[in-house]
């Protein structure tokens, strides 16, 4: 976590976090950044970068941190949502859909987190461990409206989550290539389709 100071830090630690998310999308690999650069795109001192983020590392984290969180908004609402769709395979879609879409926002954070997750690391651990945490909500919240065994739909999960991540972040080329030139509706209406069908929805 970064550290606090008076002067108004949050606007501060705010364009670092904006400035780390550009230096990133540029990076290869995507851990290829640098407190300098950062620190240039923020438009601030390498001294002053590095009060609130001693090195890399913690500025790694505290970014790969915001996004285990918003990962975990999401998770909480379709939670919410399942009291609230009828339907098993109509919510079993609108779920998949959204976690598409994170996917697809988030592309730069998940290709980090899977550079992180390869590391034996603390950091890359509780990674590890955060993913296992978030398959078992997401049965939990699966479990009633799927006509699977708890280890069976654990399994589907993961499953249903890798073709959602290999679709969701291939290439702009690589999409006309497979679907055709604007094909992106038709990509994530396949995304659905395959993981509905490996989920199993209970019959209506």
């Amino acid at each position: 976590m970064p550290r606090s100071k008076d002067a108004a830090p949050e606007d501060t630690i705010e364009r670092i976090r904006a400035a780390a998310a550009e230096a990133l999308a540029e990076a290869s690999p995507r851990d290829a950044i640098s407190i300098r650069d950062v620190a240039k795109r923020a438009n601030i001192s390498t001294g002053t970068l590095t009060y609130y983020f001693p090195n890399k590392e913690l500025l790694i984290e505290d970014i790969i941190t915001g996004h285990i969180q918003r990962l975990e908004r999401a998770l909480t609402e379709l939670a919410l949502g399942s009291q609230r769709i009828p339907g098993h395979e109509h919510f079993l879609r609108e779920m998949v859909r959204t976690m598409y879409r994170f996917t697809q926002r988030e592309r730069v954070f998940l290709e980090l987190r899977s550079i992180l997750e390869a590391k034996k690391t603390e950091l890359g651990m509780r990674l590890r461990n955060s993913a296992h945490t978030h398959i078992e909500t997401a049965a939990k919240v699966l479990e009633s409206r799927v006509d699977l065994e708890l280890q069976e739909l654990t399994g589907a999960i993961w499953a249903s989550q890798a073709w959602i991540s290999k679709l969701a972040t291939l290439r702009e080329v690589d999409v006309a290539r497979f679907f055709g030139e604007g094909a992106q509706g038709e990509r994530e209406e396949l995304v659905i389709q395959l993981a509905v069908r490996m989920l199993h929805p209970r019959p209506e």
